[in-house]
């Protein structure tokens, strides 16, 4: 019933979990409850959620061709549309289902972007 927090202070204990291990740490570092840490992080993924389709989405042929001509000129892969660069997207836990798939060499759970 009370007013929310200000969002920097839900984009802040987001960003703050999101770098952290547990979410008693990021509670004690933001000093809130840790329930209160799990909701402004539901609040801000929904949040992202509710944008994402304004700023990720699938290229036109148009904007394909485009993209696929400045690839070529600058590093001569052809009829190619993205590149990645094998960076680790690091992992707050475990993933429950093939957890062990996701331990990288940098001794932590990771994704590897690599579009």
């Amino acid at each position: 019933r009370r007013p929310q927090r200000p969002v920097r202070i839900q984009l802040a204990t987001f960003l703050c979990r999101m770098g952290a291990e547990t979410g008693i740490k990021t509670a004690a570092i933001m000093a809130i409850a840790e329930g209160t840490a799990y909701l402004y992080l539901g609040r801000v993924t929904q949040a992202f959620r509710n944008i994402r389709d304004d700023h990720l989405f699938w290229p036109d042929e148009v904007l394909r061709d485009l993209i696929s001509e400045e690839i070529e000129e600058e590093w001569e892969f052809f009829g190619c549309i993205s590149i990645g660069d094998g960076t680790y997207i690091f992992l707050t836990e475990r993933p429950s289902t093939n957890g062990y798939a996701f331990w990288c060499r940098k001794k932590r759970y990771a994704v590897c972007h690599q579009p």
